[in-house]
């Protein structure tokens, strides 16, 4: 018995290390860390979108920029209802796997974070 008890551990193990050895890679198409699937595409849009992270970052951003009285209330609404906006549509893209449409998002979050800075530098009260 103790002759075989070490044998079935080397026999499991090896059988272990094959079958994860044999097993097919998996790449989860919307997990893009690496090259992403053509020229100009922007791997870093897809998590960022999709996940709202862009949004949220952006919405820190505003609400600290009111609070720091920097951008008035009417303006800082507007901006927030384009980033409301811009957050349904990514919805909607992610849902569908869109990703021309999520790199467009991703860039008019970025028009959005250029409107946010502008308007936070032109104090107007």
């Amino acid at each position: 018995m103790t002759i075989r008890l070490p044998r079935l551990k080397t026999l499991t193990l090896a059988l272990g290390a094959a079958l994860v050895a044999s097993a097919p890679a998996y790449a989860d198409p919307w997990d893009h860390r690496g090259p992403g699937p053509g020229p100009g595409f922007h791997g870093r849009d897809i998590g960022a979108v999709c996940s709202n992270g862009r949004a949220r970052e952006l919405e820190g951003r505003l609400r600290h920029a009111v609070d720091e009285h920097r951008i008035d209330f009417r303006a800082a609404r507007r901006i927030h209802g384009s980033i409301e906006r811009l957050q349904r549509r990514s919805d909607r893209a992610c849902f569908r796997h869109d990703d021309r449409e999520i790199h467009r998002i991703a860039d008019q979050y970025d028009g959005i974070s250029v409107w946010i800075d502008r308007e936070a530098s032109h104090r107007r009260w």
